[in-house]
């Protein structure tokens, strides 16, 4: 049983450890990311001299040598989290959580953690931080046996890693997602807990509420202008009738600006075209070319493989312009002017820039006009 072991000793001196682990883990990185501190010009997730505070709920495991002995339990408690620089960050939490004997009803292992690590960190977009480091753990473990009426209680230390991200989702409040591997000695043996978690951050306020206003004010110019560059790429992508990679970022640009109607109304101009290129398939299925024409016309405007199916299209009709031509030529000779622009109409889808079928359309639609004024 756990409750034997409490007085045995680790097998190495507590004090020895924390210091081992503050040399290797926290010195270290500093010495390493200090030179870094001037170069990186990245708008950071969290600003680099802002506290980050917040709950911290999460779902932990046993393995190892205790596994089958304590069972899953439920840990919760605080975070706090500050910046050093542009790549590190200090991190530190206070859990609880209580373990029961898998083989002992309503007899528990209660833990209280408070974990230091210094956290290596990258912002992969303004509102993703993803991070990872390993630290110090330090426990006070009690051992409440129902049984027996026994209490015990038991200091160690040990060590953790973790990894993890920040996902802002509101000016100061962001989601923290991550998981934890946490060893400790106990009676000897390592006692191992696998941890997943999640909580909420809220960033304090450092400054008056104005250079917080101001800062607001830098970053929502900063979103406008990202939001533009992404519009622009988007119209860029459209010239080039690449439809999807415009899309995208369209839809980056209303990210960053929700408020950009423009990059919206050029969503709704692909949504059109993708729609009137699957009406097009549909009617070419069917052998519809002249019906199928028009909406390859509208959809080549932003569609590459639009554009290149009415081209095909048009040649395949191609060998009907002179008969067409000359079907409409009699049909105006014989003065049946609706059949003659119909006819040239056909004619015009093929070749849009046929001479032939404009002077006779228009001469057509002249003697109809001149036609219904008489009657």
């Amino acid at each position: 049983m756990v409750i034997s072991h409490f007085q045995k000793s680790d097998p190495l001196a507590p004090v020895v450890r924390v210091l081992l682990w503050i040399t290797l883990l926290w010195i270290a990185p500093l010495c390493i990311t200090i030179p870094l501190m001037a170069e990186s010009t990245r708008s950071p997730v969290i600003p680099d001299d802002r506290i980050t505070i917040g709950p911290y709920g999460g779902y932990s495991k046993i393995s190892g040598y205790y596994e089958g002995k304590l069972d899953p339990s439920i840990r919760y408690g605080l975070y706090v989290t500050l910046p050093v620089n542009n790549y590190l960050m200090a991190d530190g939490l206070v859990t609880i959580g209580a373990h029961e004997f898998t083989h002992s009803s309503n007899s528990f292992l209660y833990s209280y953690e408070l974990a230091l690590t210094p956290l290596f960190y990258y912002d992969i977009h303004n509102k993703v931080r993803l991070f990872g480091g390993a630290g110090i753990d330090f426990r006070y473990l009690r051992v409440n046996a129902v049984l027996t009426g026994r209490q015990e209680n038991a200091f160690k230390a040990g060590y953790l890693f973790t990894a993890g991200t920040f996902v802002k989702i509101y000016q100061r409040v962001s989601l923290r997602a991550g998981a934890d591997y946490t060893r400790i000695w106990l009676s000897g043996e390592p006692l191992v807990n696998n941890t997943f978690s999640l909580g909420v951050s809220y960033t304090m306020a450092a400054g008056e509420p104005e250079e917080y206003r101001d800062q607001a004010r830098m970053e929502m110019r900063s979103n406008m202008e990202q939001a533009r560059n992404y519009y622009k790429k988007g119209v860029d992508s459209l010239g080039n009738k690449e439809s999807g990679k415009a899309r995208e970022y369209f839809k980056m640009a209303l990210r960053l600006n929700p408020g950009m109607d423009e990059a919206r109304e050029k969503l709704d101009d692909i949504d059109a075209a993708e729609n009137a290129f699957a009406e097009a398939r549909v009617l070419l299925q069917k052998k519809r070319y002249y019906e199928a024409i028009p909406y390859l016309v509208h959809a080549s405007e932003y569609i590459n493989e639009a554009d290149n199916k009415l081209a095909e299209t048009r040649e395949r009709l191609g060998a009907r312009v002179l008969q067409l031509e000359q079907s409409g030529i009699e049909a105006f000779n014989e003065k049946n002017y609706e059949q003659c622009i119909s006819i040239m109409r056909k004619v015009l889808l093929i070749d849009p820039e046929n001479k032939t079928a404009r002077v006779y359309m228009s001469r057509a639609r002249k003697y109809l006009e001149t036609v219904e004024k008489f009657q």
